[in-house]
């Protein structure tokens, strides 16, 4: 997402409101650490706390073509979480996620990243 001051003020009106814990599934987790992650975020004056990057080492098939879907998936797995039960939002600029994920899934655009109507609809959705 381009970071600026509006995608701050409206990330953090999200994160205010909604309490939410935030699982990177960015590709950022695949050359920055957890703890550069953490030091970037703090950086930046967003509020929230990381708690955890989805699996990048995943071995996918041809076939399936949603790899951060996939990486969610086995995320919720792995933590013993049914993500049907689960309240969540995914905040992406591309849709590589599994059908059943769409529900939980908010488009933005590489260009623009949150807007006021964006984190309005992620509120909503928490």
């Amino acid at each position: 997402f381009p970071y600026t001051t509006l995608f701050r003020s409206h990330l953090n009106h999200v994160l205010e409101m909604t309490k939410a814990k935030i699982i990177v599934t960015s590709s950022w987790r695949f050359f920055l650490t957890m703890e550069q992650l953490k030091e970037m975020w703090k950086h930046r004056g967003l509020n929230g706390e990381l708690q955890d990057i989805t699996p990048t080492n995943l071995i996918l098939s041809s076939e399936e073509l949603h790899s951060k879907g996939m990486e969610i998936n086995t995320w919720f797995s792995s933590k013993k979480l049914e993500q049907q039960h689960t309240s969540y939002v995914i905040i992406d600029d591309e849709n590589l996620f599994l059908d059943f994920q769409q529900s939980h899934f908010v488009l933005t655009s590489p260009n623009t990243g949150i807007t006021k109507e964006i984190a309005e609809q992620v509120i909503k959705l928490l």
